[in-house]
């Protein structure tokens, strides 16, 4: 009567001890081979839409415990990082999957801001012209020559528009 017993007891305390969840876990390093401290990761159940998420520990480890079995997808992100994706992973009740990623060093992206009035351009007809003052045509050398291509040569645009300012 007592190996029954024994049997018994054995048989239930094996059978408290089985999991139903797996675990993903693994590092995350760049392609040089250096860790990846404190990367978002997201774990998405395919069958349930469940998504858990977690991070890379200093040493760029990470463990995610408790997910329903079936296939998973993984997205590993870090600023500066392109986005890493693994899909179709595994997951059995009481396995451990592992996934070593490598994420690669993403574009980085500098926006400018530039800020600034245009001159005014006139676009309506193709004349080119610009302004003389008063002053400019009565100054002393311009009177006393007396020679009227010497404004002309001081505005080498095609014509010559004269103010009263």
């Amino acid at each position: 009567m007592y190996p029954a017993l024994c049997l018994v007891f054995v048989s239930a305390q094996g059978w408290g001890q089985m999991s139903t969840t797996g675990t993903i876990s693994g590092t995350v390093s760049d392609s040089t081979g250096a860790v990846v401290p404190q990367a978002a990761i997201t774990v998405l159940n395919e069958q349930t839409q469940l998504e858990t998420h977690t991070a890379s520990n200093e040493s760029g480890g990470f463990v995610v415990p408790g997910l329903a079995p079936g296939p998973n997808d993984v997205t590993i992100t870090k600023q500066g990082f392109r986005a890493y994706k693994e899909t179709g992973i595994i997951v059995s009740p009481a396995q451990v999957a592992t996934l070593n990623a490598v994420v690669n060093v993403g574009a980085v992206a500098t926006t400018v801001n530039v800020e600034a009035s245009l001159a005014q351009l006139q676009t309506i007809t193709p004349e080119v012209s610009s302004q003389v003052s008063s002053t400019q045509v009565a100054t002393p050398g311009m009177v006393r020559r007396r020679k009227p291509l010497t404004l002309r040569t001081q505005c080498p645009l095609r014509s010559t528009t004269l103010s009263a300012n």
